[in-house]
């Protein structure tokens, strides 16, 4: 999928944001929505890491399942 576009992987941390970049700048919806939802992952995990105060952890986690599950579905459909 990403091979398509070339796109040059560092081996860093900055790669999760460039293939979030990649699906969000995309003319096609399947993979905008692909973008985003990897980002709404990311910010879940950052919550999960970071954040001392996460209100409703068992949410955020189920949440997370779900669009991870979208994600994986959308990435199929490719």
């Amino acid at each position: 999928v990403l091979a398509e576009k070339e796109i040059v992987l560092t081996g860093t941390g900055r790669d999760h944001r460039l293939v979030i970049n990649h699906f969000r700048k995309s003319r096609d919806q399947t993979r905008q929505k692909i973008g985003t939802d990897l980002d709404r992952l990311r910010d879940n995990r950052n919550k999960a890491d970071y954040d001392d105060l996460v209100s409703q952890p068992l949410a955020l986690a189920q949440l997370s399942v779900t669009v991870a599950r979208s994600v994986l579905n959308a990435l199929n459909s490719l």
